[in-house]
């Protein structure tokens, strides 16, 4: 295949046991293999490699419905393809099983990298200990019976990918234990609109659902467990989900029909192209009666709410994070700014949390007060100082001030604690070209070169400059 913005071409070659994607632009060829890969195979699946104990995306990715290998979700706007997108633990939470990462490291893992590489049923069941050691229906979580929000909870760990998820503070996904509400670990924040009007994402069916006519008339009693089996497959999908339909949908209400109706799901639930999902097509949930008089134009709301509330404690901070990240992702002005009034407000009650510090540096950053950001990155460093990626955001606003000696300083701490950081390395390279020492350059871009050896980012840099 080919990526026209990038110049670039993908192959995948496959053994009797083994996967191999090549990558090739501007003369330079790589040849990665495929470690693992995620995703079930129903949509598709995307693939990683495994190098010096971190995890990478492949550029490529099989598309099932289509049959066809295409670019991973993401890769499509890149003008330098490579093998170096970093898989972090959040990535790899929905679709593997439990992965050990080594914790302040954005991509590393212990080896092997996972306890259990599929889904198991801890994911929804809760531990499985005390029910193997006495095994009776009591003694395991069941999600049908429990709290509709807690229930739902159970579900929307994967499936409710809102517009930001912000982690309360000492929190991670991997933390939540089925039972348990959901806003006790992270809090999923929307746009202020209904489901018709959001664009179509990947990690939506809650949200479409929760939007349904059906879930709203229902009184809480519909649920994802009311239609999909999560243990088995359909064999029959159409006749299996009418089969669903007709509990509640009558063959009164069918008679309706202009003609004989066979596929509920397949009028009703259409599939549709998700704006952040690459090159196939996902089931809308919203189950609308006319799918066809959908609005054609979809907008984004302007406001944020959370899904369902945090501790309060958390509430104000959360809201801030979240107007940032949406900032950030979106790149508008309002929300970084909105996010940075909200957080500036409680910033004294959250003195020491490195993620409203980094956020707030990030703001300031953007507004280009590189060395008031500075302070913030500076702190979120010492507060966890095994964390490269703090030192990476220091040098760049000491960078961005003129320091060039303090960010060179900042930059090798950094690469000391994470030799595999690219943004690092870059940097460092960049600085030492715009001081004329390129014997420096060029030995900043050979040690990341010993890192990932088959870099054509850094190879290409490394090749001498034609004055053709």
């Amino acid at each position: 295949m080919r990526h026209s913005l990038s110049q670039s071409r993908l192959e995948i070659r496959v053994g009797p046991a083994t996967m191999t994607h090549r990558l090739e632009r501007d003369g330079l060829a790589a040849n990665y293999n495929a470690d693992y890969f995620v995703g079930s195979g129903a949509n598709g699946r995307s693939y990683l490699t495994a190098i010096g104990g971190r995890l990478f995306q492949s550029p490529a990715s099989y598309y099932t419905a289509r049959k066809a290998w295409d670019l991973s979700p993401g890769f499509e706007k890149e003008r330098e393809l490579d093998f170096d997108r970093p898989i972090s633990p959040d990535c790899l939470y929905c679709h593997a099983g439990s992965a050990r990462p080594v914790p302040f490291t954005l991509n590393t893992y212990e080896s092997p990298p996972f306890d259990s590489e599929a889904i198991g049923c801890a994911r929804c069941h809760g531990s499985s200990d005390s029910h193997l050691a006495r095994p009776f229906a009591g003694n395991i979580v069941n999600p049908a019976k429990l709290k509709p929000v807690l229930r739902d909870a159970v579900c929307d760990q994967c499936h409710l990918g809102g517009e930001a998820r912000i982690l309360n503070p000492g929190r991670e996904l991997r933390d939540f234990r089925p039972g348990e509400p959901l806003e006790n670990f992270v809090t999923v924040y929307v746009f202020d609109q209904s489901a018709s009007q959001a664009p179509f994402k990947v990690v939506s069916h809650s949200e479409q659902l929760a939007a349904s006519k059906c879930a709203r008339q229902s009184g809480g009693q519909m649920w994802c467990g009311t239609c999909h089996d999560p243990h088995e497959a359909p064999l029959r999908p159409a006749a299996y989900y009418k089969e669903r339909c007709q509990k509640c949908h009558t063959a009164v209400s069918l008679a309706g029909h202009a003609e004989r109706a066979e596929d509920c799901a397949g009028c009703h639930m259409p599939r549709r192209q998700a704006y952040d999902g690459g090159h196939t097509a996902f089931t809308d949930h919203q189950i609308l009666a006319n799918p066809r008089a959908r609005r054609a134009v979809e907008s984004a709301g302007r406001n944020l709410r959370p899904w369902r509330q945090p501790p309060a404690a958390f509430s104000a901070r959360n809201l801030g994070l979240a107007y940032i990240s949406v900032g950030e992702r979106h790149q508008v002005a309002e929300y970084l700014n909105e996010g940075f009034r909200r957080l500036s407000a409680v910033q004294s009650d959250f003195a020491n949390d490195p993620a409203v510090l980094t956020s707030l540096g990030a703001v300031l950053q953007r507004k280009g007060v590189p060395r008031e950001a500075a302070q913030f990155f500076f702190r979120a460093g010492e507060l966890e100082p095994r964390d490269a990626r703090h030192r990476l955001n220091l040098a760049i606003a000491l960078a961005e001030a003129g320091q060039a000696d303090r960010a060179i300083t900042t930059l090798e701490a950094a690469i000391a604690l994470d030799p595999s950081l690219r943004d690092a390395y870059m940097l460092l390279a960049e600085i030492y070209e715009k001081a004329g020492r390129t014997a420096m350059r060029r030995q900043t871009l050979e040690r990341y070169l010993k890192f990932m050896p088959q870099s054509i980012v850094a190879r290409k840099l490394l090749q001498p400059i034609s004055h053709e």
